[in-house]
C-alpha cells in the first residue's frame, strides 16, 4: 500500500505536533512527531515497513457529519494491515500468535477476531487443508474451557459451506458449539 497523496477529510480533531492521542487499534497512548497535522483513523505502510498517519490540510466539518461519524466511526484498517499490525505473515507466525496471547492470558474474543482475520486471508489455501486450522481452533477451545468431539467434521462442513465474502465470518461462532 502507497502513501496517498490525497486530502483528507479527518473527523474530529486533528492531532498536532507533540499532541498525544489513542491508537484506534491498540488503545495505547501515541505521540504526534511529525510537523504536520495527522488524523489518527487513516493510516498508510510507508516503504519502511511502518505505518504512518495520513496527514491532513483541513479538519472543518458540519455538524452532522460530525455526529454521524460519532455514531459510525469510519477506520480504514484492511485484513493485511491488521495482520500486518501484529507480525501475522503465515501459519507459524499465526501460531506463535496464538500460543502468546493464550500465554499473556488475552481476552479471546481479540485473538479470535485476529485468527478469523488470518483464515479470511488464507481461505483458499486453508479450504483444502485445514489441519492447522483445526490445531489452533482446539487450542481456542481449551483456552475458553470448550471440549467438542467432532471438531474435524463440523470444521470440515464449515469450509464446504462457507462464503469467503459473508459478513459475518467466525468459524468458532458458526461452528454450532
Amino acid at each position: 500500500m502507497s502513501k496517498s497523496s490525497r486530502k483528507i477529510q479527518c473527523y474530529g480533531n486533528s492531532i498536532t505536533k507533540d499532541e498525544l492521542f489513542f491508537h484506534p487499534i491498540t488503545l495505547k497512548l501515541v505521540k504526534n512527531i511529525s510537523n504536520k497535522n495527522i488524523c489518527p483513523s487513516q493510516l498508510n505502510k510507508a516503504a519502511s515497513g511502518e505505518y504512518e498517519y495520513d496527514m491532513i490540510s483541513n479538519t472543518n466539518l458540519d455538524k452532522k457529519s460530525l455526529q454521524r461519524f460519532m455514531s459510525l466511526p469510519y477506520l480504514d484498517f484492511h485484513i493485511d494491515m491488521m495482520l500486518d499490525i501484529y507480525n501475522i505473515t503465515d501459519s507459524d507466525s499465526m501460531i506463535s500468535f496464538i500460543n502468546k496471547m493464550i500465554e499473556e492470558k488475552k481476552e479471546f474474543n481479540t485473538i479470535n477476531r485476529i485468527f478469523n482475520l488470518w483464515i479470511n486471508k488464507n481461505f483458499e489455501d486453508l479450504e483444502n487443508n485445514h489441519n492447522i486450522v483445526i490445531m489452533i481452533t482446539k487450542k481456542l477451545l481449551k483456552y475458553n474451557n470448550i471440549e467438542v468431539n467432532d471438531l474435524d467434521k463440523r470444521i470440515n462442513k464449515w469450509f464446504k459451506n462457507k462464503d469467503i465474502n459473508d459478513f459475518l465470518f467466525n468459524l468458532i461462532s458458526e461452528l454450532e458449539i
